[in-house]
């Protein structure tokens, strides 16, 4: 069954190489689009793929991919109107003023030699690149996710009446028989939890 991933392929390359391709230009344009560097990934990639070429045709397959990715995401990100061209114009000039000059260099140097300088290379610039994609990833992941909302009972509707009845006699004194006058005083507190205590007489 796994004999397929090696008998297999397409356009004289097995079908292990073209799916690991496949896998790591995917991870690597989603790593570039977020904080950048998915040379990182693309690279060793392309390396382990074309085991049997020279270091050359990956490096350049490797930028055709990246290329093609880096334009629609610029062009998403021109659409959303996150693009400075107050800087854009100055860092295109020296991007392709790097770029060519790299390129001349690259094809000059021997392919063994190459190969140990990708080696030596690409382990120091992959750690902090990897340290700022996690950091981008979990600053989204805060700025997405709402906080949470304290949880505050409402009060009851019900509400509490109590009624107090005061009855006060007087005798009079002076009157014949000792006659006596009554009179009677009610008062009523209403306690609601939403306004307090309110005094109704």
């Amino acid at each position: 069954m796994l004999s397929i991933f090696t008998e297999f392929t397409i356009n004289q390359l097995p079908l292990w190489a073209v799916l690991l391709v496949c896998a790591g230009v995917f991870l690597a344009s989603l790593m570039d689009a977020i904080a950048g560097g998915g040379g990182i990934i693309s690279v060793p990639t392309y390396l382990i793929a074309f085991s049997g070429l020279p270091t050359y045709y990956a490096l350049g397959t490797n930028k055709l991919s990246a290329g093609i990715g880096t334009i629609f995401s610029t062009a998403r990100f021109i659409k959303n109107g996150l693009v400075d061209w107050r800087l854009a114009g100055p860092g295109v000039a020296a991007a392709l003023v790097g770029s060519m000059g790299g390129t001349w260099l690259q094809l000059r140097t021997p392919d063994i030699v190459l190969r140990y300088l990708l080696l030596a290379v690409l382990p120091v610039v992959a750690t902090p690149r990897c340290c700022r994609w996690i950091r981008s990833i979990s600053t989204s992941l805060e700025t997405s996710t709402p906080s949470p909302q304290p949880i505050i009972p409402s009060p009851p509707s019900s509400t509490i009446t109590l009624t107090v009845t005061a009855t006060t006699t007087r005798v009079s004194p002076r009157s014949p028989g000792g006659a006596s006058s009554t009179s009677t005083t009610a008062a009523s507190a209403t306690l609601s939890p939403a306004s307090g205590w309110a005094m109704v007489r």
